[in-house]
């Protein structure tokens, strides 16, 4: 293990995790620095627009993001119209490798796996469903991550603990996934490692942070699934001996986007759960010439859009995938069966 204490770091090669009891910490904790709304960090947007200026510097990113919000624009009248996008042929036996190249994550995963990433526990509580810990995962590839993992009640006394990965959706958190969906996972013995997204409120902001990084060659896309696996690593490398037996992963809307990409290609996940395959399109034309601006969500990215029917057809990925109405049945407006706990727990304790 490695711990903080009064600023000595101590380490062992079994855990590379910090432990910091640090107020200041925690009192960040879920945005590094504060200054989220709500817990959402979607004021941490200036991040992602550094990241696109280091990226693509001198470039006029504001002029190509306006040019490319023009383009989005035409493409989803065109959508509206029912003309049928230009789809590429994305076979199962391709996608699994399309999908990191045209992400552009192959250098930076590669980056981070020549490291550990490094979990700092910030505080913990104690629920009627077992403890909660507070986490700062940082990582080479993602940057600092905001996790909260969840284990279900008597797990000390277990050796072996399956556990889930929880990707939340737009203008929700780590513990909101963890409210909405880690109770019945819990309830079954199965950890949950619920991850936070910055920069994720469905506003203006997002737009321009989706459009900059397009324009500078990478996308908010591919910063959420360096997220995901930036919890997937930690879980590897922190797994004390073999404690974490299985690894599930299961996202909600834009964090279901995200799960069905790491579905055909991420190594480490026994299984996955999304209620939102995405058509990796995801722009909403203003309603009238004077209302809200055009909205273009994260998980946008014309090429991967191109490939968006091979990537749906997630009966064909290499692994078992739970594909569940919007909302996993729990959404009013939505309402179906919940049965995600049943395929992780038929899954994990196999």
């Amino acid at each position: 293990m490695l711990c903080l204490v009064a600023g000595v770091q101590l380490a062992s090669a079994r855990l590379p995790v910090f432990q910091i009891e640090d107020p200041e910490a925690l009192a960040d904790w879920p945005c590094v620095g504060g200054g989220g709304r709500d817990g959402t960090c979607s004021e941490q947007i200036d991040v992602f627009l550094e990241r696109a200026d280091y990226l693509a510097p001198g470039e006029d990113l504001f002029a190509c993001s306006a040019r490319l919000r023009q383009s989005l624009a035409d493409q989803a009248r065109s959508r509206d119209a029912g003309v049928e996008p230009d789809w590429l042929p994305s076979g199962s036996d391709v996608l699994g490798e399309e999908i990191p190249k045209v992400l552009g994550i192959g250098a930076l995963r590669h980056l981070a796996g020549e490291s550990y990433p490094v979990a700092r526990l910030v505080g913990s509580e104690e629920t009627p469903l077992g403890r909660r810990d507070f986490l700062f995962i940082d990582d080479l590839a993602a940057g600092t991550v905001p996790g909260v993992l969840a284990l279900p009640p008597a797990a000390h006394a277990r050796p072996q603990l399956p556990v889930v990965v929880g990707l939340p959706g737009h203008e929700s958190t780590a513990q909101g996934f963890l409210d909405e969906y880690g109770g019945p996972l819990l309830e079954r013995g199965i950890a949950v490692l619920a991850v936070g997204f910055a920069g994720y409120g469905a506003d203006a902001d997002e737009t321009l942070a989706t459009t900059a990084l397009l324009c500078a060659g990478s996308s908010l896309l591919a910063h959420r699934v360096l997220s995901a696996h930036a919890a997937l690593a930690y879980l590897r490398h922190r797994d004390m001996g073999g404690r974490f037996t299985a690894v599930g992963l299961m996202g909600h809307s834009g964090g279901g986007s995200v799960a069905s990409l790491l579905a055909w290609y991420a190594e480490g996940i026994d299984g996955v759960a999304t209620d939102h395959p995405s058509f990796f399109f995801d722009v909403a034309l203003p309603d009238d010439p004077g209302g809200p601006a055009l909205q273009v969500l994260d998980e946008t990215h014309p090429e991967l859009a191109r490939l968006a029917l091979g990537i749906r057809d997630l009966e064909q990925a290499p692994i078992p995938v739970h594909v569940a109405p919007y909302g996993y049945g729990l959404d009013p407006a939505h309402p179906a069966p919940t049965t995600y706990p049943e395929f992780f727990a038929g899954l994990l304790f196999r």
